[in-house]
C-alpha cells in the first residue's frame, strides 16, 4: 500500500502571526538559496502566497535558473536539501524539501526560466489577478478536505493545467 495514499488533507486560512513566520521562513530560505546559487531567481509561490487562499500551511518557492546553471544548481541544492518527489523530475523541472528543522514543511521547485516546467510563479500570478479562481480553487479544497492527498493533488493538478491553458 503506497503510504502517501493514506495522508488526509487539512486546509486553513493563514492568521496574520502565520503570515509573519512564512515570510520570515522565505526570507532565510531565500537568502539560503542565493548563496548558493547566486543567478538564480527565487520567488514565493503556492496557496499561502494568494491571499484568501486555503492552505496547507507550507512555505513553496520557485527557484528558476538558466538552462546552463540547471545542472549545477540541482548539484548545490542538494547540499542543503533533500531531493523530493524524484519521479516527477525532469529535463527542466527538479524539486526538494527540507527534511528536519522546520516545523513548516518546505518545498522547493527549480525549474529553467521560459521552460515548460516554469509554471509555478504564472499561476501564482494568475491567482492572483482572478479572484474568481481563488474561489474556485478553495471550492476544489473544501471538497477534498480530509480527503486522500494523491485524488486532491491530481484534482488540483487538472485545475491549474486549465487555468495556464485559459490564460496563454
Amino acid at each position: 500500500m503506497n503510504m502517501q495514499n493514506m495522508e488526509k488533507v487539512q486546509f486553513f486560512i493563514p492568521s496574520q502571526s502565520y503570515l509573519q513566520k512564512i515570510a520570515a521562513l522565505f526570507e532565510n530560505h531565500r537568502i539560503k538559496i542565493l548563496h548558493l546559487v547566486p543567478t538564480a531567481q527565487v520567488e514565493h509561490i503556492g496557496a499561502i502566497s494568494v491571499p484568501n487562499l486555503l492552505t496547507k500551511g507550507d512555505l513553496d518557492l520557485q527557484v528558476s535558473v538558466a538552462l546552463q546553471e540547471f545542472n549545477q544548481a540541482i548539484v548545490l541544492l542538494q547540499t542543503e536539501y533533500c531531493n523530493h518527489q524524484l519521479e516527477n523530475w525532469t529535463e527542466s523541472y527538479a524539486s526538494f524539501k527540507v527534511e528536519e528543522g522546520s516545523n513548516i514543511p518546505v518545498g522547493i521547485q527549480l525549474v529553467i526560466q521560459d521552460s515548460k516546467s516554469d509554471i509555478f510563479v504564472k499561476s501564482r500570478n494568475l491567482l492572483l489577478a482572478q479572484p474568481e479562481k481563488v474561489e474556485e480553487l478553495n471550492q476544489l479544497k473544501r471538497f477534498h478536505a480530509d480527503g486522500d492527498m494523491d485524488t486532491y493533488i491530481n484534482h488540483k493538478g487538472e485545475f491549474f493545467t486549465k487555468l495556464l491553458e485559459n490564460n496563454i
